[in-house]
């Protein structure tokens, strides 16, 4: 069944049936994109999709528009006059421009023996500041959108009206600009058994200068008419612009000259040099924007800035100290707000001028990853619009991606996905501010020249890759561990400056603490959860741990055989202070 599609289209099916369209579309992918044998199989259409965009454009947009038209997307269904009014911008505090505004055309198979049935398609405005909008307004939240309309006769743009449609939501108060001659590109997905292959993409025509100058003003309107906090834009467009650079700097200049911060996302393929350059080279007065590139469009940003040579790094092998490094250097020369780096299913990196804000996803069945950066991006946007801090607007990004993940196609973050994920994100956030607890004690113990000792079960709860991962050398050195020997393999490979002690060895434990200088004497944050392990060792000294861990400590050590020469240099009264601090935290 088509979903989301439109009234329009909907209604034809209704009439037609799905057995039309996937003649049509079976037709197209046969006779246009060289299948053979008149099958559709996975291996054909990757095939297909892999070949697509070395077709000639001519035939690639006849193609997709033969397949939409034959979907029956004819007629609007939207009043003009309910888009862009003064009445509706009270209260947007987001807003954005789309210049690039594609179709997303989504086409469901089902695996059937050894060829593929079509049984579902959905048509969909899509990309960019577009899935921004839909994605904030989903929260119920107004967002405020400039783009382009397309041609208004619907034998000229047939795919127009739809598109329109889908905006149609009563939080997106869209500007459209009507270009005549504007042809809007399609992105095909198809989506086999649920795994979504690479995306078909269409091409553009070239845009006017008349509708660049249109589209400038109506962001300018939109600036002046709301109470924007933030604008969010993307610096990449696959259709042609003249002095395209020089419209994106536009843009920016005239958020700034209104005071207003902007949020700027790319695109792997499309964002030019040129394009991130006037980006980065805009003026800012006080820090201001935020870039928000994924990996590999990271590296274009370092490359366009000169901060590295071309091809010295890609995406992947990037480390994230260097990462952080890089980050912070642009954010200093460019008086930026901040950079948030995108690293797919890693997660992503926020490098502020006082903090790096660290967030890893939560476990999820992926179902498709279009729209995900675009959904980080309306989290953080709107969590800082309505005044949370960074922390909790870069946990907002994480939940709506996440969100948008689990849906199959170009959808974006709803209430429904969001109530389905949010628990795992809560179960996965418990576990991040546990780390950042436990780091801030380990640093609070720097100050009292302490060392905190982890038990196993303790190191079980708190990543403890990531705690070592995370965790400065100042940091590292005071810390120790009680693991078992592979997982001790494991922490020194991440880094050889780890102290580990294997969590069956107690003498070697208490040799370690007894050894401490005097100035260093023991600190031992949860020792009673130390104590518990280490009594579950020694059975005869449970019952007094339990009324005294600090006697029990000092049995412990006696039961060792630890001489008493050693025991008397042990300040029992320093180590019940720590005990104390650290049952008080």
């Amino acid at each position: 069944m088509l979903r989301r599609g439109g009234e329009a289209v909907e209604r034809y099916l209704k009439q037609t049936g799905l057995e039309e369209l996937e003649h049509v579309v079976r037709e197209i992918l046969v006779d246009r994109l060289g299948l053979i044998g008149g099958e559709v199989t996975r291996a054909s259409l990757k095939s297909a999709v892999e070949r697509f965009e070395k077709m000639p454009d001519s035939v690639t947009t006849r193609s997709l528009f033969e397949a939409v038209r034959a979907a029956g997307v004819v007629g609007a269904t939207v009043p003009p006059q309910s888009f862009g009014t003064a009445e509706l911008l009270k209260g947007v505090q987001l807003g954005g421009i789309m210049v690039d505004a594609p179709e997303d055309l989504t086409f469901e198979w089902r695996s059937e023996r050894s060829s593929l049935k079509l049984v579902g398609a959905r048509l969909d405005a899509g990309g960019g500041s577009l899935h921004t909008a839909k994605v904030v307004a989903h929260q119920g939240k107004p967002f405020g959108l400039v783009c382009l309309g397309g041609g208004l006769d619907p034998a000229q743009d047939p795919v127009n009206e739809v598109w329109q449609e889908s905006l149609a939501d009563p939080h997106i108060v869209p500007f459209f600009v009507p270009e005549r001659d504007f042809r809007r590109r399609i992105h095909v997905i198809h989506v086999v058994d649920g795994e979504a292959l690479p995306l078909m993409r269409d091409a553009g025509r070239p845009l006017s200068d008349e509708a660049s100058g249109q589209l400038l003003r109506k962001a300018e309107e939109l600036m002046d008419h709301a109470p924007l906090r933030w604008w969010v834009m993307t610096a990449a467009e696959r259709i042609e612009m003249k002095d395209k650079p020089g419209f994106f700097r536009a843009v920016m200049e005239a958020a700034h000259r209104r005071g207003i911060p902007v949020w700027v996302d790319f695109r792997t393929v499309y964002s030019t040099p040129e394009d991130i350059r006037a980006v980065l080279n805009v003026e800012r007065r006080r820090p201001m924007d935020v870039l928000a590139p994924n990996a590999q469009e990271f590296i274009h940003v370092l490359e366009a800035a000169s901060l590295v040579s071309k091809g010295e790094w890609s995406g992947k092998e990037l480390p994230e100290a260097k990462i952080i490094e890089y980050a912070q250097e642009l954010r200093e020369r460019y008086n930026l707000e901040g950079v948030l780096v995108k690293r797919d299913r890693l997660g992503f990196l926020w490098i502020l001028q006082d903090r790096v804000i660290v967030r890893h996803g939560a476990k999820v069945e992926v179902a498709s990853e279009i729209g995900a950066g675009d959904s980080l991006n309306a989290g953080c946007v709107l969590g800082l619009a309505d005044g949370k801090n960074f922390e909790e607007a870069a946990d907002l990004g994480l939940l709506l991606a996440t969100a948008t993940v689990i849906l199959p196609g170009s959808q974006v973050a709803t209430p429904e996905s969001v109530k389905a994920v949010r628990p795992l994100l809560n179960a996965a956030g418990l576990e991040e501010e546990n780390l950042n607890r436990i780091l801030r004690q380990v640093a609070d113990s720097i100050q009292g020249s302490g060392v905190v000792v982890f038990g196993p079960e303790t190191s079980s709860r708190t990543g403890l890759e990531e705690l070592v991962r995370r965790a400065p050398p100042e940091l590292l050195m005071r810390m120790v561990f009680l693991v078992g020997a592979a997982r001790a393999a494991q922490l020194k490979k991440l880094n050889p400056a780890v102290q580990v002690v294997p969590d069956n060895d107690v003498k070697k434990l208490a040799a370690l603490l007894i050894s401490l200088p005097e100035a260093d004497r023991v600190t031992v944050l949860g020792t009673l959860l130390l104590a518990q392990q280490l009594q579950s060792l020694l059975p005869p000294v449970m019952a007094v741990s339990r009324l005294d861990p600090v006697v029990a400590f000092r049995l412990i050590l006696a039961a060792l055989g630890v001489p008493d020469s050693v025991l008397d240099q042990v300040d029992t009264a320093g180590l019940e202070e720590s005990l104390a601090r650290a049952q008080a935290a």
